[in-house]
């Protein structure tokens, strides 16, 4: 019986010194601020998906813009009202390296 007992109050104490050990060694881990976008990698892509098809079908639909476009693309983004009028546009067409797409055509 003491035997048992000892073997418990043993085991025990192992559980609690394997998981101060694990805590101290892991602490960095569980600690860890974890973004969003990687919890949950799909939540705000399909609320830009829909906001970037908004306004292609607005810039497609109007018929002036459409023709700045084609005459100059590079000057049609830098007029004042596109990035407030088409920000997300806007936005990925400021990260568009223009010289090599030029070169592809």
């Amino acid at each position: 019986m003491n035997q048992e007992i000892y073997e418990e109050l043993l085991f025990v104490r192992t559980l609690i010194t394997d998981t101060t050990d694990s805590e101290s060694r892991f602490e960095d881990i569980l600690t860890m601020v974890i973004p969003p976008c990687i919890i949950n990698p799909y939540g705000d892509i399909e609320e830009t998906n829909v906001i970037i098809q908004e306004e292609q079908t607005e810039l497609s639909t109007n018929e002036e813009l459409k023709v700045q476009f084609k005459n100059d693309y590079q000057q049609f983004w830098l007029q004042n009202n596109i990035p407030v009028t088409y920000a997300v546009l806007w936005n990925i067409a400021r990260k568009t390296d223009w010289t090599s797409l030029a070169e592809e055509i």
